[in-house]
């Protein structure tokens, strides 16, 4: 007698799109909204980089719930994802196995919008004001007047200096362009005007250590940039004032990133 075998089931194009996949999925999961949202995206970001032959929607989809439940606390067990997607759990630990080493990149900027409420002026509050209860006093010696026009090591440019310092001080790669970045601001206004570079990147790497809750002291900075505590002071009262106009949202959105990564646990392998 003919078998005809095991039927193969053919999904409706509308069933197969990500966006519907991600809505189906969170919501038998019961997952939050911004965490729905993030799921989305970061599937997007996933289907235009997962190198992974007949890869399909629903293991995109379940593999993109099985990161982003871990790394937003939103734990689902993988039989729970594999059991709402219709996909084995094999296929998608080996999925997740494949964009392992990768996996930060599907992380972007825009996704964190909204997390906490996290807004610029969040962050601004983050600065510490330049008084005495935060170490600065009135009339500090603000060190010899020539390391204001100090310039950078002969050879390298200040955002080349820029990363030599967020390197020698622990902070991870992916800050050192925010950075540079504000040093360019910084430099490109006229907070700082006729100063060198150097006040400027040690003001850039000061202002970053707060608003990455890193305890990197003014003292350290001194030390690695190789002017003076009271000078680097002096600097942060010129600029503290324009904070809201050298912090932009684009270096926030890069910001929150990276403290969100710093903080974050992946399932395993």
């Amino acid at each position: 007698m003919y078998d005809a075998g095991p039927a193969t089931v053919g999904w409706p194009a509308w069933e197969t799109s990500i966006h519907y996949l991600c809505d189906l999925f969170c919501g038998e999961l019961g997952l939050s909204l911004d965490t729905s949202r993030i799921v989305e995206q970061m599937a997007e970001e996933l289907d235009l980089s997962l190198d992974i032959e007949d890869h399909t929607p629903r293991l995109i989809v379940s593999t993109t719930l099985y990161m982003a439940t871990h790394i937003l606390n939103e734990h689902r067990s993988l039989g729970d994802i594999s059991r709402v997607s219709s996909t084995q759990a094999e296929d998608i630990r080996r999925a997740y196995r494949r964009i392992y080493p990768t996996r930060e990149q599907l992380i972007q900027p825009h996704m964190l919008r909204g997390l906490n409420n996290n807004i610029v002026q969040d962050f601004l509050n983050h600065l510490p004001a330049p008084n005495i209860e935060n170490g600065f006093m009135n009339h500090e010696e603000a060190g010899i007047g020539l390391e204001h026009y100090v310039l950078v090591p002969s050879g390298i440019t200040q955002r080349e200096f820029c990363h030599h310092c967020c390197d020698a001080l622990g902070f991870p790669g992916g800050i050192r362009n925010t950075c540079s970045q504000l040093a360019g601001k910084i430099q490109g206004g006229p907070y700082l005007a006729g100063r060198s570079s150097l006040p400027i990147v040690a003001v850039s790497l000061f202002m970053i250590s707060h608003l990455m809750y890193f305890e990197t002291t003014i003292k350290q900075i001194s030390d690695v940039v190789g002017i003076s505590e009271g000078t680097i002071r002096d600097a942060y009262r010129s600029v503290y004032p324009w904070r809201g106009e050298v912090i932009d949202y684009g270096m926030v959105d890069d910001i929150r990133r990276q403290r969100f990564l710093q903080n974050i646990t992946w399932p395993a392998i």
